[in-house]
């Protein structure tokens, strides 16, 4: 019947639908960045094993800190969000700005993680640093694989290989997991604010 707004099940489904397109074209430049990160991780545990400080890690002040902080939800948040806005606007520098910050969280969250492990133990590693930083790091490269995409699609349509950058429905997807890799990042921050601290407090 016209007029009618649609039921609830119905746009539940357009939902389902839009994010399972949105994961299957960006699902390759996930994995890309999943790995970029990860090797950076493994850089970062370098410099902590030859007795570096964090400042020396290359574009270390881009990086957010993966150390629990005993701050509020919206200062937390706030702090993620300079590097998370930075990895979706690294598209207007063609991907330069988002991997240069994508890398040195890598290195960041290596160091930070050698260094715990060895000075605390794998115990407190688990409690304070893990918990919130698996859906920080998990969000950030998201965003970093929404930026590398629309980075390859532009050059694309520059060169012809692509009628347009993207279409209507792409924009929508690609905007769709953006709110998911930000609600993500809430609820890393979140974790940190309100069960870091308690589990730390409780199990140490």
């Amino acid at each position: 019947m016209r007029g009618e707004w649609p039921s609830a099940s119905h746009l539940l489904a357009a939902l389902q639908g839009d994010l399972r397109a949105a994961w299957l074209a960006h699902r390759s430049y996930v994995f890309g960045s999943t790995l970029l990160l990860f090797g950076s991780m493994s850089a970062g545990v370098l410099f902590w094993q030859r007795g570096r400080g964090v400042s020396d890690v290359p574009a270390s002040p881009l990086a957010s800190q993966l150390l629990p902080r005993q701050f509020s939800v919206t200062t937390l948040l706030g702090d993620n969000m300079e590097l998370f806005s930075l990895l979706v606007v690294g598209a207007l520098t063609l991907g330069i700005l988002t991997a240069v910050g994508l890398v040195a969280q890598g290195i960041v969250a290596g160091y930070f993680l050698a260094g715990s492990a060895g000075q605390y133990g794998t115990g407190l590693l688990a409690v304070a640093i893990v918990p919130h930083n698996v859906p920080m790091l998990a969000a950030f490269v998201l965003a970093a694989a929404i930026s590398f995409r629309l980075v390859v699609c532009t050059l694309g349509r520059l060169v012809g290989a692509r009628p347009r950058t993207l279409t209507t429905d792409e924009w929508r997807q690609a905007g769709l997991l953006l709110a998911c890799a930000w609600l993500v990042l809430l609820g890393a921050a979140l974790i940190e604010a309100y069960l870091t601290f308690w589990l730390t407090d409780l199990l140490f």
